[in-house]
Order: C-alpha cells, then structure tokens, then sequence
C-alpha cells in the first residue's frame, strides 16, 4: 500500500497514511504490535493484513502499509511503521530501506508473472584481459600482469616438469614455461540514464486505467531495482524532464509528478534538454557502455536557444514566438517542493512551441542535433512510448533510425512487464502501432 499512495500523481502526504491505511486494511492487531513492534512494522510495509486478491497491482501488495488507527495497545499503522524504519517525516516519506524492500517486492512480481526466474541476464563469459579474475588458467603472455599469476599451477608446473628429468630439489627452479596466470573476464559495464516525462500530458490515463505517469514511474522503479540487483556496479541515473531536466535521486522515483500551468512555463516537452543532461551524466560515469532510456507520451515541443542570434532568427519567420527562463523564485520552489534541481542557464532560454500533432521545424533540428551528439559518442538511445498517437509513432521511428537504439510502444499499465521481459530476455523488441503491449 505504501507505494500505491507513493506512485499517485499526487502522492499523499504522511500524516494523511494512517486514515488512507484503516480504510483499506482495518485495524492493526493490537497483540502483535504488544508482542513485537519490529514485526508489527514489517507486516505493516509488507501489506500482511491487506484484502487484495492475488495478483493484484505489485505496488499495492509490495508494499502496504497498514491502516491508520490506532491498536488495542496503543499504536498506530505510521508509528510502527516508523519505528520499523519504512517512514521519515518529510514530503518524499519511503525510507531508503522502504524504497529497496517496496521495490525488490515489485520486482519479484513482476519476474514470477513473466515466468522468466532470474535468468538470462548479460554478462560476459569471453576469456581475455579484464579486471575480474576466473577460477580457468592459462600461460602467461609477455607484459602480463604478474598480480593474476596462479601460484599453485605455476608451482605444480614446475614439479611436473622437473620430475621429468630426476629427483625434485628445493628450492625449485623457475622456468617461463611452468608460469600461468589466472584468466579474466572483460568488466562489461554498462551507464544507463532513464529520463522520464513529467510535461503535463503524463496525466493521461491508459486503457486499463492507470495514469501514464504512474506506469511509468512503477516501470522505472522496477528497471532500477533490477540494475541495482544484478549489476550493482552498473552506474544508473534518472532525469526528469519537461521544459526543462534535473536529475533525480532513484529514491524520489515514486514521488515525481506532472508539471501543469502552475508551475510557469515548465510543462512542454524538451528532448533536447533530456539528453543533453543524460549524455553529460553519463560522460561522467566513464563506462565504455552508455545507454539511455527516454520514457514519454509526446513529441517534442521545446528546444534551447543558445543566443540572441538564434533567438532573432526564430523571431525573424515567427514574430510571436514564445521563450522561456525560469525565474529563480521558480527555480528555488521547485527545489523545495519537489526535491529537484533544475538544469537552468539564465543565459540559456527555451523555445516553446507546441503544434497538435506536428513538430515545429526549429524544435526538431535541435533534438536531431541532440540525438546525433549522442551517437557521435557511442551512446545508443531506446525510447518508451505512451501514446497511440500515429504522429508520435512515427516521429520516434525516425529518432531509432538516427540513434540506433529500440523503440517500445506501450498503451497498458503493465510497462513494468513489457521492460522487463526484453532487459531479461536481451532480445530485440521494437513495438510498433501494430505490434504493441
């Protein structure tokens, strides 16, 4: 229950949980919190007393929480849920341990509907010259790496060999010939940026009735859950982005929200402004692999403007062009409200323009512009999207064309399922208008 109330569009503040808990458990069982508080916490993360059928939404049953009254003893579902270390007062209230637990319980869901087990993950078993030593030998090689020699079948080749031509004496004498070295495997890691929409269309509801920005987040949790799982020394990052991108802490992954007229001008949809943040990001990480995953539900629909010559030069074919740059009241609001920074440069305005199903000629140069830096410095780019529009369809199989990456067209909640399955499997999946989950 915990990260259902989390993955709402408006997601709950903490004093709130106890009433929303009552209402969907009951009261908690006052000998079970008298007897052990801990455990009273524990079923109280994990949803023990919850009603909800089985297979019912991961995120209902990964995490609930109970209720909010208060026992025959006294407590209540939040304090023992405090006190078994799953809440913190603040606005984005899962603890660091809630976030793992909550999310390791979606991941299961989701890998025991798949049928899939935990199998078929990358990895690497080529034998060469890497930073991960396997149990396999072999001669060492000129120039090799005298910290990988294999002391015992050195020793043992040694013995072998001399045994061959009289009695053995010690000390043993040392040929080339009797040095081997443990064999190593390339350390195959692999940067991956998932930047996730927050423009004011995520909103939108799917066909079975989930929002687009909940799957999304759900789907996001999980693809972290399983980096941090099975790659643990894979570098991950998250960027949101509308107008703008900030990076985001994975733990506040289930407390993003939509940007909607409220917040100014921060509600378009900025490509440019992704992949620009994700690609510096994962620059920084210094793996040899870098991916990025762009999840979203519309075309672009902003684009940087670096000076007042490209400025001009917009306004000179469009003279009622609308640009953008964020006030630092916003900048410092959206800080506070909602944990993130954003990657803004006074000196840098953003081109807004949004076309009903079209994309504005400026706007789509500069992404293309964009995505080529990305394939210019090997980072391939999938794109997740949650739309039926035939536009947006065909726009992003244009982006695949030029990045190289995958494309998946998803119109269900489950996007979870549908990530997972082609993460696992590693096969190639492109889903189109025809072919979608």
């Amino acid at each position: 229950m915990l990260g259902a109330q989390a993955l709402k569009e408006r997601s709950v503040p903490v004093e709130d949980l106890e009433s929303i808990m009552r209402g969907k458990l009951g009261a908690p069982a006052g000998a079970d919190v008298q007897q052990d508080g801990q455990s009273g916490g524990q079923d109280a993360a994990d949803g023990k007393q919850g009603t909800e059928e089985p297979g019912a939404d991961a995120a209902d049953d990964a995490e609930s929480g109970p209720d909010a009254g208060e026992s025959a003893g006294g407590a209540a579902y939040t304090e023992m849920l405090r006190e078994a270390g799953y809440l913190r007062d603040s606005k984005n209230w899962l603890t660091r341990k809630a976030f793992l637990e909550i999310g390791d319980r979606m991941l299961r869901d989701v890998m025991s509907r798949l049928g899939a087990g935990e199998g078929g993950l990358h990895g690497t078993v080529r034998p060469g010259e890497g930073s991960i030593l396997s149990d396999g030998t072999r001669m060492i090689e000129p120039g090799g790496d005298a910290g990988n020699l294999c002391v015992p079948q050195t020793v043992l080749n040694a013995v072998l060999r001399l045994s061959r031509e009289g009695p053995v004496g010690f000390p043993l004498e040392l040929e080339r010939q009797d040095l081997e070295e443990f064999e190593s495997l390339d350390d195959v890691r692999t940067a991956v940026a998932y930047c996730i929409d927050l423009s004011s269309t995520m909103k939108t509801k799917l066909q079975d009735g989930t929002s687009r920005i909940e799957a999304a987040k759900r789907a996001l949790w999980v693809l972290y859950m399983l980096n941090s799982r099975f790659f643990p020394d894979d570098p991950v990052f998250v960027v949101g982005f509308a107008s703008l991108a900030s990076e985001v802490d994975p733990r506040d992954i289930p407390f993003l929200r939509t940007y909607d007229a409220n917040d100014g001008l921060l509600h378009y949809t900025n490509y440019q402004a992704a992949l620009g943040l994700a690609r510096r990001l994962l620059r920084r990480s210094g793996a040899q692999n870098r991916r990025i995953v762009l999840i979203t539900d519309g075309q672009p629909s902003a684009c940087f403007v670096g000076d007042e010559a490209q400025k001009a030069e917009i306004i000179s074919v469009k003279p009622y062009s609308t640009f953008y740059s964020p006030q630092r009241e916003v900048i410092g609001r959206i800080k506070e409200e909602r944990n993130l920074r954003l990657d803004a440069d006074p000196d840098r305005l953003v081109y807004l323009c949004y076309r009903y199903k079209k994309i504005d000629q400026i706007i789509e140069r500069r992404t293309a512009a964009e995505a080529a830096a990305c394939s210019r410095e090997g980072v391939a780019v999938d794109s997740i999207v949650v739309s039926d529009e035939d536009e947006l369809l065909e726009y992003v199989a244009r982006l695949e064309r030029q990045m190289g990456g995958r494309s998946y067209h998803v119109r269900r909640g489950d996007m979870d399922r549908v990530l997972v399955a082609d993460y696992v499997s590693g096969l190639r999946k492109v889903f189109t208008k025809r072919h979608s989950w």
